[in-house]
């Protein structure tokens, strides 16, 4: 099942804190979208994924707004 987490307004290093924290709470292979406003998120969520193994399957980039779908190890 697919979650959502508005992280929209939050800097670093509060978002990918936040991500972790969300994932702790999902079974693997749990998907959760997550919106963020930061432009570290980018390559924050990237690096934390590459540490514990979660994957990004998808993220749009707009100007103002980033989104990702991150599926649990």
């Amino acid at each position: 099942m697919k979650r959502s987490v508005d992280l929209r307004g939050l800097k670093c290093p509060i978002p990918v804190l936040r991500l972790k924290k969300e994932l702790s709470r999902e079974k693997a292979g749990s998907l959760i979208k997550v919106i963020t406003s930061d432009p570290s998120s980018i390559k924050d969520f990237e690096i934390f994924c590459n540490k514990t193994g979660d994957q990004i399957i998808e993220k749009y980039i707009t100007p103002n707004q980033f989104e990702f779908f991150i599926k649990k190890k």
